[in-house]
């Protein structure tokens, strides 16, 4: 009998311990639960933008847009031909004309950085992740000038 005895208590204070360590484990899951709630909760939602941000966004993105243009259509012949602008002159494949293009890329990347593309259309957001794949494009063929075949 002692044999069972002893069997049957192990049995119970295993069983204890399995139900101890369930039970934590569910414990700790509310608990976790809760503060996540509790974090979101105290975490304020971004204000939606006023009509005075989109503007502002607006005007940023036309100036960098038109900067980028400017540029553009004097020192890139393809993009002349392709707008039906006259080309005068013939492009510039110097070491100094690849750092003014590393330098029009930071500027308008600079720019681009400023706006609030919460505040943009769709399509204005668009536009905004064109003008920095194609500077970014710039800025890198300029740091690898001298590979550029």
């Amino acid at each position: 009998m002692r044999g069972t005895l002893a069997i049957r208590a192990r049995r119970v204070i295993g069983a204890t311990r399995v139900i101890r360590a369930r039970l934590a484990k569910s414990v700790r899951l509310v608990v976790l639960a809760l503060l996540a709630s509790g974090c979101a909760a105290l975490t304020p939602r971004p204000r939606p933008p006023s009509p005075a941000d989109s503007a502002l966004a607006r005007a940023v993105l036309q100036e960098t847009l038109s900067e980028f243009w400017r540029d553009a259509l004097i020192r890139r012949y393809d993009l002349a031909l392709a707008n039906g602008v006259r080309v005068t002159s013939l492009p510039d494949l110097s070491q100094a004309s690849r750092k003014a293009d590393l330098r029009l890329a930071q500027r308008i990347g600079s720019g681009l950085d400023v706006i609030n593309v919460g505040a943009l259309t769709e399509s204005e957001y668009l536009t905004t992740l064109a003008l920095r794949w194609s500077v970014d494009v710039e800025a890198e063929g300029a740091a690898f000038y001298l590979t550029d075949f």
